[in-house]
């Protein structure tokens, strides 16, 4: 996990005049860039999408950022476990109860 002190300058690819087109438009730290994406990035400030995509994925690898698709995620929901309610219909709606995450 990333430190607070890393700054955006410690990206290879970012120096002051980057760092300073980030901050004027509000990512202050290497986690906050790492949840844009780079459409998001190109609009809001303008850069080559091909430099983009390799400051970006330095900041996730640098945060160990993870993007996950919808099937990983439903197995990850799928795996937590079930408080019951008691009630059989309303289990059978809660799918087995309701996560012992949710609670």
């Amino acid at each position: 996990m990333v430190e607070d002190k890393q700054f955006l300058e410690d990206i290879p690819g970012v120096g002051r005049v980057t760092a300073k087109r980030l901050r004027d438009a509000g990512i202050l730290s290497i986690k906050h860039l790492s949840l844009y994406t780079i459409d998001e990035l190109v609009d809001i400030i303008g850069m080559d999408p091909i430099r983009l995509s390799s400051i970006l994925s330095y900041a996730r690898k640098i945060i160990g950022f993870q993007v996950n698709n919808a099937s990983s995620y439903m197995k990850y929901r799928s795996s937590l476990p079930r408080i019951t309610t008691g009630v059989n219909g309303l289990d059978r709606i809660l799918q087995g109860g309701l996560e012992a995450r949710a609670i």
